[in-house]
């Protein structure tokens, strides 16, 4: 990496912003030679295609998952209708992979002459396509697709069946058709025909439309979806399916298929697991609004990736785990409906996703919700570097679907967000981003969404969004309770964020201090890296919980407790902490006591006593090293530790 510091935000606005082809001509080769990725991996907008827009598609397909790889694995046309939004569009360009074979391209019925190198489709016209009108234009092709990415075109068994399906995901679908590949133009409608032999059933987009006969031997299935779509959810899973539909029923009576194609294997289990989609739906609908395609349907296809892809409007499924279904709903309206701006904001899809579905445990599985904050902090605690906002696109796996980072931080992201802005401010953020008719059926970046939440928090969330999103990191807290007398208590607070350029997480940070008989819990407005709190408990501190239900992402550490009562009225404190030369100790014990000064390996360095059961002194403690110790108090059949920091 160049030893370049710049500031974060400004750059990432600065390249949103920038139009220029001969800019992002530029920037698309310089991460090509860094990256060792083809141009097709760059979305098609930044190499011309940005002139005009894809408002109608449609597909045709012929998929026998009999075939061996050695043939054709996919046949077809790709019609597109385009509208033009540029006035001197002269070339159209699509996304296909060179070992991808292009028969033919047919404009106004007549063949057209195109190149199909680095990965492109270019059709040259001699004249300009007049602005704003709509025209089409059918790619017929063949090939044998090699799948990047994730499992972009599979062939694979299920129980000695043959199966083909697609996960394109995020930059795969040239690899198996010719495609405009850019998530800021939505296909704004889209009719799939897919020729499959008669004892398989297609799962694709949208709504069924008929399965016709062809002859003894062939079906085409027809599935027409009337919403904006982005190109790599379109989908289709080719196999000896079994087909069922569960109901969901609104409180007006009104209905939304959930229809399910299962391997025979699973039928079993499938239909005893996908019912709780309707729990799942019911959930979804109260807290982001009405499903995003009522009219058509949802569903589920069983396939032979290790996890789940939210395909519009038809998840594929490794099986049909109740947090698995969740996660892959909840993208219909997060992803889906709203789909990311630009794969640097992929945390919009996946940790709105995985957010999502924690909330829905929240609802209904307490137990795996509190479990879920603990595994979570502690994965995204685990290392101290990369940030939410995706910075190499390029690396799939470790970079822009990173569990640790786009999942778990970006929901945390969220949950922290809960937390300072509280509840209704934050359910209203989701409700009206969900809302925006702005953003619905179309994209979004990060400073969309952060406007929605400035708007129902009355808040600036610039630092917020800066360093949980933008930024790298988490903070270490550390924190000393020093307590004098029930009514009078200090905690000391501080952060290390491990030499990050980020100098201060500031957070409202919970803390709870509980007594014999109560409790208070005391949120702490922490903007400094060290400060000082004062504050009256009412009551003599016997423990104290650090962010007790799980708001924070961070680690923390205990140093000190001021008073622990001993039995009844007894009790010790020891002050100042961190201590330089000396501590003071104020105590009523139930006999005089001694005392000794450990390092953390054990080793005993000092000792003395207490002269009498109650009072306060100080203790000489000189000539130590920075770091911790432990100061122990042995008083009758009381013992009583502290943690000590010598500063």
């Amino acid at each position: 990496m160049l030893a370049i510091q710049i500031n974060r935000k400004i750059f990432i606005k600065n390249i949103q912003m920038k139009k220029s082809l001969s800019f992002t001509g530029i920037l698309a080769i310089l991460l090509t030679n860094l990256c060792n990725i083809s141009l097709a991996q760059i979305p098609s907008g930044t190499l011309g295609a940005e002139k005009f827009d894809v408002v109608y598609q449609r597909c045709e397909w012929t998929i026998d998952p009999r075939i061996e790889t050695s043939t054709p694995s996919i046949s077809g046309a790709i019609t597109f209708h385009f509208k033009t939004i540029h006035e001197d569009l002269s070339e159209l360009v699509f996304d296909l992979k060179d070992n991808m074979i292009v028969d033919s391209i047919v404009y106004h019925g007549d063949t057209v002459l195109y190149s199909h190198d680095d990965h492109l489709i270019h059709i040259p016209f001699s004249d300009t396509f007049p602005l704003n009108e709509i025209d089409s234009i059918t790619i017929i092709y063949n090939g044998i697709p090699k799948p990047t990415g994730l499992d972009s075109f599979m062939r694979k068994k299920h129980a000695g069946a043959p199966i083909i399906y697609t996960l394109s995901a995020p930059y795969g679908a040239a690899d198996w058709f010719p495609c405009k590949n850019d998530v800021t133009d939505k296909i704004d409608s889209i009719d799939i025909f897919i020729k499959t032999p008669k004892d398989n059933l297609a799962a694709s987009n949208g709504r069924l439309v008929s399965i016709e006969s062809v002859d003894d031997e062939w079906d085409i299935h027809h599935w027409h979806h009337g919403y904006p779509i982005a190109t790599y959810l379109v989908c289709l899973a080719v196999t000896n399916y079994e087909a069922y539909s569960d109901w969901y029923v609104r409180e007006d009576e009104s209905e939304l298929e959930i229809l399910n194609y299962v391997y025979p294997e699973s039928l079993p289990s499938a239909q005893e697991k996908t019912p709780r989609t309707l729990v799942s739906m019911g959930f979804f609908e109260r807290r982001f609004g009405i499903y995003p395609y009522p009219d058509e349907k949802y569903g589920h296809a069983q396939f032979g990736w290790g996890g789940g892809m939210e395909h519009q409007t038809m998840s594929f499924m490794i099986n049909f785990d109740d947090d698995l279904i969740a996660h892959e709903l909840s993208h219909q309206w997060f992803g889906n409906m709203i789909t990311c701006g630009s794969w640097h904001d992929i945390w919009l899809n996946e940790g709105f996703a995985t957010y999502a579905t924690a909330l829905y445990q929240e609802e209904f599985y307490p137990t795996k919700w509190t479990s879920w904050k603990k595994s979570t902090i502690s994965n995204v605690t685990s290392k101290n570097f990369g940030s939410v906002y995706c910075q190499d696109t390029a690396d799939i796996i470790n970079s822009l679907y990173s569990s640790r980072l786009v999942y778990n931080k970006g929901a945390l992201v969220l949950h922290s967000l809960r937390w300072v802005i509280g509840d209704e401010a934050f359910f209203e953020t989701m409700w009206n981003y969900a809302h925006d008719e702005n953003l619905r059926y179309g994209s979004a970046v990060t400073d969309d969404f952060i406007k929605h939440a400035e708007d129902a928090s009355g808040k600036d969330l610039t630092d917020f969004f800066d360093t949980w999103v933008y930024g790298e990191g988490h903070p270490v807290y550390t924190f000393n309770v020093e307590q004098t007398d029930p009514q009078h208590a200090t905690l000391i607070l501080s952060q290390d964020t491990i030499n990050q350029p980020i100098k201060c997480f500031k957070m409202p940070v919970p803390i709870l201090f509980t007594g014999v008989e109560r409790d208070t819990l005391i949120v702490f407005d922490n903007n400094a890296s060290k400060q000082n709190f004062s504050f009256s408990p009412g009551f003599i501190i016997k423990t104290v919980t650090f962010d007790p239900e799980k708001w924070l992402t961070c680690r923390y550490e205990s140093l000190f407790v001021g008073i622990e009562e001993v039995e009844n009225d007894y009790f010790l404190t020891v002050f100042p902490n961190p201590f330089k030369n000396f501590v003071s100790v104020k105590f009523r014990l139930p006999e005089k006591a001694e005392w000794s000064l450990s390092d953390m390996t054990g080793k005993v360095l000092k000792t003395g006593k207490l002269a009498i059961r109650e009072g306060e002194t100080n203790i000489a403690l000189p000539d130590l090293k920075q770091g911790v110790y432990i100061i122990r108090f042995t008083s009758g059949q009381s013992v009583i530790t502290r943690k000590l920091l010598c500063d």
